[in-house]
């Protein structure tokens, strides 16, 4: 009996790799991710540094693309764009896709709705597309030293204690207790001491918060 089952077993096994509709069983290439692709072929002042890449074959969604600058747009496909060549897809109904510049970094999204902002540290500020200007003022009184949030965007770091706006601190205020933060819990201070007071001696010089200390 067991001489008669294994035959069996194995014509099964061949059936139920070959679709019975003739179609090709191969799937189809997972998306290539993101991290592919350097920052230095993404970075962008506006859109227009930006074109779209596609790196699946049968391309719909924004997730279906990379954008990347315009001079970068032959490297990018070449890396991340599948050979299509036998492929047929099907009739689909997408969205119109755009490039976008978000965070300085060219991004892919439906028309109109550009990939919110995650944020990034520069010269130490964590900002996003929507931030104020951290250290922009016109008087003394338009500045403040204070703690800034970290690169996670959501909890202050006690060791950067930096010259900046009243405007930016309350953007850094609003932030923590907004919908981007709401499921973080920041961990407690450490025990840096007091630090000196020149951090907190803050003068508007020449349009940009500055403080005694010499190096802001």
């Amino acid at each position: 009996m067991l001489r008669l089952l294994v035959p069996l077993l194995v014509a099964g096994l061949f059936a139920c790799s070959s679709p019975s509709d003739g179609s090709d069983p191969t799937p189809a290439p997972s998306p290539t991710p993101d991290a592919s692709i350097p920052d230095e072929w993404r970075s962008c002042a506006a859109p227009t540094d930006c074109v779209l890449v596609a790196r699946v074959c049968c391309d719909c969604m924004a997730a279906d693309y990379v954008a990347v600058r315009s001079e970068h747009r032959a490297a990018a496909s070449d890396r991340v764009r599948p050979d299509c060549e036998d492929r047929t897809c099907p009739a689909m109904d997408c969205p119109p896709i755009d490039p976008f510049c978000v965070d300085a970094l060219c991004a892919a999204g439906e028309r109109g709705y550009p990939p919110k902002s995650k944020g990034r540290v520069v010269g130490g500020y964590f900002v996003t597309d929507e931030a104020p200007d951290p250290v922009a003022c016109a008087a003394d009184a338009d500045c403040i030293g204070n703690t800034l949030l970290g690169a996670d965007g959501c909890c202050r770091d006690p060791l950067t204690l930096l010259p900046h706006s009243k405007a930016y601190d309350a953007w850094q205020g609003a932030r923590q207790s907004g919908p981007e933060c709401a499921d973080v819990t920041c961990p407690p201070p450490p025990d840096a001491g007091e630090p000196a007071d020149c951090y907190f001696d803050v003068r508007c010089v020449e349009g940009a918060c500055r403080n005694s200390c010499g190096g802001g």
